[in-house]
């Protein structure tokens, strides 16, 4: 666990962590904003620095009356179930003390300097903590938002993201190739999805899933079943070889 500290207290310089990090590489996150909310995608394989791997579901829910939070990760897995938990108790306890004054609801603006907090402390804790996050939020009365976490600083992410080691030119390539800002969430789950798969079938240390989540603009969140997945990667990729070939008889016959 990463316990919370007093910012009111001098802290030693240099900060080291309290214990050594155990995840060696960072796998995939991915996060887009669609035109009727946000889509996040991860793989699901954790490597530790003794070479074990297992899979974790790398998508985690956080919610509350009136809002709700999607946060995906690459790196730490409890890193980020640390950050999940301290999110969802802030925000509780944020409500209740605006229900006793009466108060308006809670906004963006307060998720995301709950967040930012939250994060700041866990850095000035333990430094860079070798750990990226795409996190999306919704409160009443506002559209779903995107938020990015490099390890250091929280800030609004914009289109597509894709942190991990999943960021590679691959994913870049599909990224500006297929992503458009008028995407539906429909539309988004399976160019995520497609890139994830991509990445674990072409990038090292990317594998298993993907898992799918999006957030509505409505503040509904839904995840894609199993085997609705897979149909479409399968239907995707068995349409690959047929589109590819088109470009290259487009540029043969011009």
């Amino acid at each position: 666990m990463y316990p919370r500290i007093d910012m009111r207290q001098r802290l030693p310089y240099p900060l080291k962590p309290k214990f050594p990090l155990q995840v060696r590489s960072m796998t995939i996150a991915v996060g887009m904003i669609c035109s009727d909310g946000i889509v996040l995608g991860a793989d699901r394989q954790v490597t530790l620095t003794d070479g074990h791997k297992y899979d974790i579901q790398k998508i985690l829910l956080t919610e509350g009356i009136g809002w709700t939070s999607l946060i995906a990760h690459a790196g730490d897995p409890d890193f980020a179930k640390e950050v999940q938990e301290c999110l969802g108790k802030e925000l509780s306890t944020t409500q209740q003390s605006q229900a006793m004054m009466s108060a308006p609801g809670m906004g963006a603006v307060t998720m995301f300097d709950t967040l930012e907090g939250i994060l700041t402390g866990l850095g000035r804790q333990f430094g860079d903590v070798g750990t990226d996050l795409l996190v999306a939020g919704h409160t009443d009365g506002e559209d779903a938002k995107l938020w990015k976490f490099n390890g250091r600083s929280l800030c609004r992410a914009d289109g597509f993201n894709c942190l991990g080691v999943g960021d590679s030119s691959l994913t870049r390539y599909l990224s500006k190739t297929l992503y458009r800002p008028d995407i539906t969430i429909r539309q988004g789950l399976n160019l995520v999805g497609y890139i994830v798969w991509a990445a674990n079938e072409y990038i090292d240390k990317c594998s298993g899933g993907p898992d799918l989540a999006a957030l509505r603009n409505d503040g509904i969140w839904l995840s894609p079943g199993q085997a609705d997945l897979e149909d479409s990667l399968m239907a995707m990729e068995a349409a690959t070889p047929a589109a590819l070939k088109r470009i290259i008889d487009a540029a043969s016959n011009p």
